[in-house]
């Protein structure tokens, strides 16, 4: 099928690489004419993007799996965001909320003041459009800002061979044990009164920003949250089980082939595993002291994270 929006329309589609290549060259001439008309009504073109989601690998299918069958089409699309803002973390989420809305409404308004005939329907930034060669198919807009662009293209980008709904579930139930957010906008901790709190808390809360880098976004969290551990008298057991737990398992699920190949995510498991022992030992040394870890041992370990962390960094960059 080529999507849900309208099953009238798409219920006969059979969205295989060769059609949804076809739909996308139908799809970027659409968002050409949209960045010409916000051109006329005095707002910055976006930047075309790619597919993500089931489409993702679509030149690899193309050659390796040809008949394989999509849903429908997901693109990421880059809305223009000020240089110079200087603003908090809080402060700019709100502001992207706001320009986000702008300009979805501007693509609504342009779908329907065009009245294009290969556009059948529509609803916000969803469309169904017909393909040169007489196919109907449905592509959702998945909007982002240039600063996430890189980290949208891996979180919204499935491995090859498995559902993005699934990977997309992972990356949230790995915050829900961390108490951070591992969304569209990077690794996230949201604050109030000073404690971090779940991403379903909104009122009087602050964002802090931990990562948007694609590559180095898991050390990138375990030097946040020891950094945040190190201000304790000692550190809690229970977290840093909770830490390392869920980075284990997070691993572990989205790597479910890793005895039949060396994966960037069985490289990631070699270390974690043995985490929680380091962890330990760091623990146990500062209970003896009487103290919490100083500054230069978080230091140490952080620095041994990033070692350890390095091979599987330098995979995920070939992805």
């Amino acid at each position: 099928m080529g999507g849900m929006l309208s099953p009238k329309h798409t219920n006969e589609t059979r969205l295989t690489p060769a059609v949804a290549k076809d739909a996308l060259v139908t799809y970027r001439t659409l968002i050409y004419g949209w960045n010409r008309y916000l051109e006329r009504n005095n707002l910055e073109p976006v930047t075309l993007g790619c597919p993500v989601g089931s489409t993702t690998h679509i030149n690899e299918d193309l050659v390796d799996d040809p008949f394989v069958e999509y849903g429908d089409i997901d693109y990421l699309v880059t809305l223009p965001f000020p240089k110079q803002f200087s603003n908090n973390w809080t402060e700019r989420k709100a502001e992207e909320l706001n320009i986000e809305r702008d300009y979805k409404a501007s693509f609504n308004e342009y779908v329907l003041q065009q009245k294009d005939e290969r556009i059948l329907a529509n609803n916000g930034t969803m469309v169904v459009i017909q393909t040169p060669g007489g196919n109907n198919v449905q592509v959702d807009m998945i909007t982002t800002f240039p600063l996430y662009f890189e980290w949208m293209r891996r979180r919204y980008g499935p491995e090859k061979g498995k559902k993005g709904y699934l990977f997309g579930c992972l990356y949230t139930a790995l915050g829900d044990v961390l108490t951070l957010s591992f969304g569209t906008l990077g690794v996230q901790a949201r604050y109030k009164n000073g404690e971090r709190v779940t991403n379903k808390k909104r009122k009087n809360t602050t964002i802090e920003k931990i990562s948007v880098n694609p590559v180095s976004f898991l050390s990138d969290t375990l030097y946040y949250l020891t950094e945040q551990y190190s201000n304790a008298l000692f550190i809690a057991d229970d977290k840093l089980s909770s830490l390392t737990d869920g980075i284990v398992k997070f691993a572990a699920l989205i790597d479910d082939d890793y005895d039949n190949h060396r994966t960037a995510n069985k490289i990631l498991k070699q270390y974690e595993s043995n985490l929680w022992a380091q962890l330990k030992k760091k623990e146990t040394k500062s209970s003896k002291k009487g103290c919490a870890m100083s500054p230069v041992e978080i230091e140490d370990f952080t620095f041994e994270i990033y070692g350890a962390l390095a091979q599987f960094e330098e995979s995920k960059r070939n992805v």
